[in-house]
């Protein structure tokens, strides 16, 4: 029987372990394990209770205390008068391969006696926090609740767009089927919806016409190979301030051609004779002018204008 329970003992059982199967008194089967030199405690909890108090050799402490670095994978041995394990706590074994390695992997843990603590990344705001549980996704309510919004609306959107009806377009009637969030929509693209505008658009509004007349004036400007800038009547009617540059009357604004008195975009050195077409060479005219004027160049136009806008 003693024989048993010193091979119990060099196993690592404990005395209460051993009681309970030989049926003595743990204090007899202590005094025992004592006469043959077997009373240390050998047991994981005692062990590391022993360490931690210094009662075990620095062997021991060297073995319990080697570790891993989970950057370069050397092992290395902690430095008990520091928090953790080495110089950067429990994952790495120098501040160097700390700064190297701590954003490798999406989540790491310090394990303590009784407890696990986590370092995740927050999925909202990208940020590390500690936690006790791995599968924490955030790392604070106004992040939980923003993450929890948007699956609500990824889940939404993947059901609607699984179950959205097909609409013919309006001008090509071709059949497709709109993108999430846009139900209002009849055209399968931006061509057909430009096409189908152009179309129906009312060619009789005053805006309409001052278009087309800057596009064929842009036109001609450049087959005849000229400077071409963009100019606007608006600005040339607050540039010479609402008058007609060749007779000094003031123009209204609101008088469309062919009312004599309407506001047009006259060349002081046309396009015909190589004049180009900026605000430098335009000026602000009368329907009525601008007409009789053709593509003669009037006397002193040879001077442009010394300013632009």
């Amino acid at each position: 029987m003693i024989n048993n329970i010193i091979s119990m003992r060099q196993q690592g059982k404990s005395y209460t372990s051993i009681s309970k199967v030989v049926g003595i008194h743990r204090n007899k089967i202590a005094s025992i394990c004592k006469e043959y030199g077997c009373a240390v405690d050998v047991s994981p909890n005692v062990v590391a209770a022993n360490i931690r108090k210094g009662k075990i050799a620095t062997e021991a402490k060297t073995i319990e205390n080697t570790f891993v670095c989970n950057g370069c994978g050397k092992t290395y041995v902690r430095n008990k008068n520091r928090w953790g394990d080495g110089d950067c706590g429990s994952f790495f074994c120098s501040k160097e391969c700390a700064y190297e390695h701590r954003f490798d992997d999406y989540v790491y843990a310090v394990k303590n006696d009784k407890n696990v603590v986590y370092f995740p990344v927050c999925v909202i705001c990208g940020k590390h926090f500690t936690s006790r549980h791995i599968n924490t996704k955030t790392c604070s309510d106004v992040c939980r609740v923003a993450k929890a919004n948007k699956d609500a609306y990824n889940k939404s959107k993947a059901d609607k767009e699984t179950n959205q009806e097909e609409i013919k377009c309006k001008e090509c009637g071709k059949i497709f089927k709109p993108k999430y969030g846009n139900k209002k929509r009849i055209f399968c693209s931006r061509s057909c919806s430009q096409r189908y505008t152009n179309k129906h658009k009312d060619k009789t509004t005053v805006a309409y016409k001052a278009g087309r007349a800057r596009q064929r004036r842009n036109r001609r400007a450049r087959l005849l190979n000229a400077f071409v800038e963009t100019v606007r009547i608006e600005v040339l009617f607050d540039r010479d301030r609402g008058r007609c540059q060749l007779c000094g009357k003031k123009l209204n604004d609101k008088r469309v051609v062919p009312h004599p008195m309407a506001v047009t975009l006259d060349h002081i050195i046309p396009l015909s004779k190589g004049g180009e077409h900026s605000y430098r060479n335009t000026q602000l005219a009368c329907y009525s002018c601008n007409t009789k004027k053709g593509n003669r160049v009037w006397n002193g136009a040879e001077q442009l204008l010394l300013f632009g806008t």
